[in-house]
């Protein structure tokens, strides 16, 4: 049974994962940016970082163009396909493959033997449908990170009356001329 999805479907970049080859800028890119930056084009805010797709958009050359016609003369999101809902067995498993110190011995990863670890128990996450694996890794090192020490930046020499830059750079090295 297939699943009809509206059109506006197609746009949300959060569960549409369809790719399109773009042979404008030359690699792949998620429909959903291509309309994204279809509809920057036609309110005119698009950046001129993206000029090829602007100049693409404006002579009709631009593939997501015609997939968005062709969406509309049918009624309904063609080019959608749902981004797959993250086991949280595989997150935990990214987790602590990002978490874990490692050493690099000829392409295999060895544990550390004298990095001191918090806690060998798996993290518990609860992975909300709509939090990308990246995001939740984010979140995990974030409350793990521990707080660096800034030290507070030396005060700048002042230069004494009458000395130039020269001396200055002397008298701070210690080597001042008798």
């Amino acid at each position: 049974m297939e699943i009809h999805h509206p059109i506006t479907a197609s746009a949300d970049g959060k569960r549409n994962a369809h790719l399109v080859s773009c042979g404008v800028v030359g690699h792949q890119r998620h429909y959903a940016v291509c309309l994204h930056l279809k509809n920057l084009r036609h309110e005119n805010k698009l950046s001129s970082m993206y000029s090829d797709c602007s100049l693409a958009i404006d002579k009709g050359t631009c593939p997501a163009v015609a997939m968005c016609e062709k969406e509309v003369s049918h009624g309904k999101a063609i080019y959608f396909v749902e981004r797959i809902i993250h086991d949280p067995n595989m997150l935990n498993a990214a987790v602590a493959a990002f978490t874990t110190p490692t050493k690099g011995k000829r392409g295999k990863a060895a544990p550390v033997q004298n990095v001191e670890q918090k806690s060998n128990e798996a993290l518990p996450l609860v992975v909300p449908a709509s939090k990308s694996y990246a995001d939740t890794i984010n979140s995990v090192l974030q409350k793990q990170a521990e707080p660096v020490a800034i030290e507070e930046p030396k005060p700048a020499p002042q230069a004494e009356s009458g000395e130039s830059p020269l001396e200055i750079a002397r008298r701070l090295l210690g080597l001042q001329e008798t």
